[in-house]
Formats: C-alpha cells, structure tokens, sequence
C-alpha cells in the first residue's frame, strides 16, 4: 500500500535490529522478499481506505458535504495514529514522516491516489470531496478507531483548519524549532506584509519591529541540537543576522514591504526546505529507512544551495539598504548645497 518506490534503492530487505511488528508491515509492503519494491501493495491500500472514509463521517453532523486538503488529509490520519498509540495496525499501516508540510505518509497518497481513480474521491482544486453517489454509508471500522477519529478530530474545522494545524505541529512536532519558524515566525512576517501592502497600518502603530526580531531570536535559540543539523543551525545564524538587519531598516528608515517580502521567500522556499530535507532523515517511521540512501545526498545539496542563497540574500540587503542610505545622504547633501547657495546670493 506505500509508496510506489519505497524500496527502489535498498539492496536488503531486514536488519537484524527491526523488530517483528516491522517484519510484519514490510511484508506487507514489499511482499515479494529482497527484490526491489515496485508496486504498493493493494493489501495495504485496502486496509487504509475504510480509515479515509471514515475521517469523511465523523463531522458530518455538522459540517455536511466538507472536504480535506491533501495535506490535512494527513494530518487527520496522523493525528489518529497518535491518539490510538496501543493498536497496533493503526500503527503498521500508517508510516509517516515529518516533511515540508508537516506529517506526512506516502501510505496516506497511494490510498488517496487510488480512490481518486475509482471516484471514491472527487478533487476540486487542492481539496478532495468524499463522492458520496458511491460512498452512501460509514464503512465498518471497529469502536477504537472510531472512537480515536472523533478524538482526533475534535478540533477540526474544515472551514478554518488553521488551529488544527497549528496544533499538529505544537503538540507533535519532534523540535521546538518547528512551530516557532513554520507557525510562529512566518505567520508574524505574513501579517506585517498584508497589514502594510492593504496600507491598513503601518509600522508606525508598532513601538517598533520588537515582534519580529523577538520571532526570530526565538526560533534562533529553539535550533534543533542534533549533529545533522550543524551546518544548518550556522547558516540559519547568519540569515537571522541579515533578517535584523532588514527589521532594524523597516524601524528606522523604510516601511516598505519589499525587503520582508525578501525576508520571507527566503524563509519559506529555502530555509524551510533546507530543514525539511533535514528533519525527516532524523524522524521517520522504520519502513522509510532504506530511503536514507537517497535522503542523505539530497539534504547535502539542499545545504549547498542554502549556503549559496545566504550570501545573496545577505548581498541583496546590504546593497539595498546601503543605495537607500546614500541616496538619502545625495539627498541632504543637495539640500545643504542649495542652503548655502541662496544665502551666498541674497548677499
């Protein structure tokens, strides 16, 4: 039922160190021994599917006909898992592992893929809707797994999502780091953004940008400790360096919205990326570890690029606050020089 390639790249199939519960879900994944794994297992997918359907049931008291992203999707059956930690193949059967969109389960794709394919799902832009013309009752499931969905999804509001996602990535995320960048951080950055772009304030109703440089010291001393993420903690370093230097400009200068929009591309396509690449090599459910081989290169690069991106973001603010700052001293300059000459000609 996983991924389509979850194996491509493993030339074993077992370490003496994985456990029997392991055994039992890679033989379920990769049924056919040490050969390459080419195809997800139709078993597996059959077992997830009557899960999907049944996170589509549980509101539906209140919300009629709502629909998951993808990524919620994801999050809900994550969100499962947690609450029903002693069932074992609610275990087994849903691998995941933190990524760029929070918890995520190739297992949970493949099943969404599928019922797609059957018109058990209908996707209306990134949102997919239960077909009920072809789902017209709650598929059976036993009473803990119903019971954990309602638990699970307590909290969730298919019309705002945002606090459920907000709690996934508080209460579970395996750094602190996590929530203080994704949620914390870059929400702060958005909303300054959209305050000055629909000109609703400006920075001037702010004492100052202490919210965004005390968002970002934040993030700078919840840095994950592992020795994986070394490099990236140096790097995020002088990203933070540079970013108060932008924040500092918007204080004192310029309240323009141009060097934070900077600021936050930068944040979210590549130093989030970076981390992302990182972090599910370090947190990841066991049938995923043959993906090391390819997951350990890829991270590599990733902190190539996010090196190289440091250096010019840090060359993009420096130029720009610095042409600001001498075009402000041209500025006066013109001015002192048009002072002194009108006194020396009404002379």
């Amino acid at each position: 039922m996983l991924l389509q390639n979850l194996y491509k790249h493993s030339k074993h199939f077992l370490s003496n160190s994985y456990n029997n519960s392991l055994q039992r879900i890679l033989s379920k994944l990769c049924p056919c021994g040490d050969k390459e794994f080419t195809m997800a297992s139709q078993e597996v997918i059959s077992e997830v599917i009557p899960l999907i359907e049944e996170a589509y049931f549980v509101k539906t008291d209140k919300f009629k006909n709502y629909g998951f992203t993808v990524t919620n999707l994801h999050k809900s059956l994550f969100k499962l898992k947690k609450e029903l930690p002693n069932n074992e193949q609610i275990q087994e059967i849903l691998p995941y592992y933190w990524y760029l969109y929070g918890p995520y389960s190739e297992v949970v794709a493949k099943a969404a893929e599928r019922m797609e394919s059957e018109g058990l799902l209908m996707r209306e832009q990134n949102v997919l809707y239960l077909n009920r013309d072809k789902v017209t009752q709650e598929v059976p499931v036993d009473r803990d797994v119903r019971r954990g969905f309602n638990s699970a999804l307590k909290h969730f509001n298919p019309t705002n999502a945002t606090p459920f996602i907000e709690r996934i990535y508080k209460e579970y995320s395996p750094y602190s780091f996590m929530p203080a960048f994704k949620i914390d951080f870059v929400n702060t950055i958005k909303e300054y953004i959209s305050n000055l772009t629909l000109g609703q304030i400006t920075l001037d109703d702010y004492s100052d940008t202490s919210v965004l440089r005390d968002s970002i010291f934040e993030c700078e001393t919840e840095l994950p400790p592992h020795p994986l993420f070394d490099q990236f903690n140096t790097l995020f370093s002088s990203f933070t360096t540079d970013a108060l230097r932008v924040f500092n400009y918007l204080r004192e200068v310029d309240k323009d919205a141009i060097l934070l929009n900077k600021v936050l591309r930068m944040a979210e396509d590549t130093v989030w990326t970076t981390f992302a690449c990182g972090i599910r090599i370090v947190e990841h459910d066991p049938p995923y570890a043959t993906r090391l081989k390819r997951w350990n290169p890829m991270y590599s690069d990733s902190l190539s690029e996010l090196s190289s991106q440091v250096r010019a973001f840090r060359s993009d603010v420096l130029s720009t606050i610095r042409g600001t700052l001498r075009c402000e001293q041209d500025e006066k300059s013109q001015k002192f020089l048009s002072t002194v000459m009108q006194k020396t000609l009404s002379r």
